[in-house]
């Protein structure tokens, strides 16, 4: 929800927006007409500095550009500060304009001029600066001042201005185009005030307001947000307007009931989740800070056994989890794996995109995971997700974890091609080669035994379940040796890095793939659909 200090903030930022138009406009304004006047040798340089108009202007010039540098220097200033200086700033431009038609008795047509000047004032000013549409009817009769007083003055005393004589219809006039002056500023005000309270409501979800735009995946948006009371980082996605099609929702809504029900700590959390006064589905999730694995790789080159060893026993335990509530990731990638810190702890696991989660216990499931669709990321699907994806279980991710650990300890894919089918093929027939020989680390026995059959063909071969799995990653002679002190010194290592990287820090949340790719040039590993029916990728 937007603050009264968002607010006062914006009011100050297009405040100085509206003074650094102004300013430059009456600048260079001032400098072609008297420039003109120089070139021809119609007045001297002193007479134009002895002239009180040319003094009006540099007046005015001079203070809004003080307007333009006191709200650019970022010092908060009070709301009504703001708003009178607002006014004052309209009210000067206006005197100056008007002026300006004085100094030139001998052309014709003051009144016009005069009002188109006005008119460009407090229309500048309305598409500009927020403002209701109340005050920019009064702040405009205020602009529109001078040029009426002027008016009525030039008609008690004739020739005070100018030498043409006004006929009586020049006063209904004047004051008819004030009046429509004043209208047209307030409605084209209403008009932008109006729609920029839309895209405020439209960015606030419940109690979560929109901040920035951090990622976008196949199915959603992700925005960084905050709760209105709680004032904590979160982070909301968005189903696409473009895919807010019946199996869409059915499958965006499943997906957030589905992780919805996991509490392990190296899950990622999900808070809230509901839908738009427009009916757009969104759910709110925990906000997290920190690297993909990919990026871990491509920072700081492979792991060492013991780190790789500390993070699969984080996502066995959150896949146990999950496979005991009868669910499958399908798109264990290190793209969706997050090392992030939590309460001082370094090197904390998160494994993120539950949004291709199967339910082994649904029952009439089929329009939604068809047995001839397969879905998620060639690079880390088993043989069986390829062979029959209709009759995958848990086995299945463990040959992803499988495939991300073998490429944490050598930096290498099981598969590297940028064939989608050739990869498939791989899964199916290829026997991998033993990750030590693709690195000059070494890799202990234990633990690339471990690796070595979660990438077995066939799933009964694998360890059977995640527990088991990191039971077996447990008992390496590695394990354990991991410790908070290597973690901390690893990111102390990289920080200058990481920071070059993302600017002030990484900020990822479930789509980290995508924030990678469009922060820091990296490709990650895409997440694709084949129909074997009709084989379209």
């Amino acid at each position: 929800m937007s603050t009264a200090e968002d607010q006062r903030a914006f009011f100050q930022k297009r405040l100085g927006l509206f003074a650094k138009v102004a300013c430059l406009f009456v600048a260079a304004f001032y400098l072609l007409s008297n420039g003109a006047m120089l070139a021809t040798g119609e007045r001297s340089f002193g007479d134009l500095l002895g002239d009180w108009i040319n003094r009006v202007a540099l007046l005015n010039l001079v203070a809004t550009g003080l307007v333009w540098w006191v709200c650019v220097r970022h010092h908060p200033l009070a709301f009504s500060v703001l708003r009178a200086i607002d006014a004052i700033t309209v009210v000067l431009m206006c005197v100056v304009f008007t002026a300006f038609t004085w100094s030139t008795p001998e052309q014709p047509h003051h009144l016009l001029a005069m009002n188109t000047a006005v008119l460009f004032a407090v229309l500048l000013r309305a598409v500009v600066i927020p403002s209701s549409t109340t005050r920019t009817a009064i702040v405009s009769a205020l602009g529109y001042a001078p040029y009426v007083v002027t008016g009525v003055v030039n008609l008690s005393k004739p020739d005070l201005f100018w030498p043409e004589e006004w006929d009586p219809i020049s006063l209904p006039m004047l004051i008819t185009r004030s009046v429509l002056g004043v209208g047209i500023a307030a409605v084209v005000s209403a008009v932008i005030y109006g729609l920029q309270r839309q895209v405020r409501r439209a960015r606030e979800l419940g109690q979560y307001r929109l901040e920035e735009k951090i990622g976008e995946g196949g199915m959603g948006q992700v925005f960084r947000a905050r709760h209105a009371m709680l004032r904590r980082p979160t982070a909301i996605k968005l189903l696409k307007e473009d895919m807010a099609g019946e199996d869409a929702i059915l499958r965006f809504e499943r997906e957030v009931q589905l992780t919805s029900q996991l509490t392990h700590p190296n899950t990622i959390a999900i808070f809230d989740y509901g839908r738009t006064p427009e009916g757009m589905f969104y759910y709110a999730m925990e906000f997290l800070d920190g690297l993909h694995l990919e990026e871990v790789i491509e920072i700081g080159g492979p792991l060492p056994p013991a780190r790789v060893i500390h993070i699969l026993r984080q996502v066995c335990g959150s896949l146990s989890e999950a496979h005991q509530h009868g669910m499958i990731h399908r798109d264990i990638k290190p793209a969706n794996i997050i090392l992030c810190e939590r309460g001082k702890h370094f090197d904390v696991a998160k494994v993120v995109d539950f949004g291709l989660v199967k339910n082994l216990d649904a029952s009439g499931d089929v329009a939604i995971s068809s047995a001839t669709t397969i879905t998620g990321t060639p690079l880390y699907m088993s043989p069986e997700t390829i062979r029959t994806p209709g009759e995958v279980d848990a086995r299945s991710d463990l040959y992803s974890v499988g495939v991300v650990g073998y490429y944490l300890l050598s930096g290498e894919r099981v598969f590297d091609t940028e064939n989608v089918m050739e990869i498939c093929s791989k899964h199916l027939t290829e026997v991998p080669v033993l990750p030590s020989t693709r690195t000059e680390s070494t890799i202990p026995d234990d633990l690339e035994k471990i690796i070595m059959s979660c990438l077995e063909k066939d799933p009964a071969d694998r360890p059977q379940d995640a527990g088991k799995l990191e039971a077996a990653l447990a008992s390496c002679i590695d394990a354990n040796s991991w410790s908070q002190a290597d973690a901390r010194s690893w990111w102390d290592a990289h920080e200058d890095t990481v920071a070059a990287r993302f600017g002030v820090g990484p900020s990822v949340s479930e789509e980290t793939s995508d924030i990678s790719q469009s922060q820091a040039g990296a490709l990650p590993s895409p997440t694709v659909t084949i129909n074997f029916e009709t084989r379209v990728q």
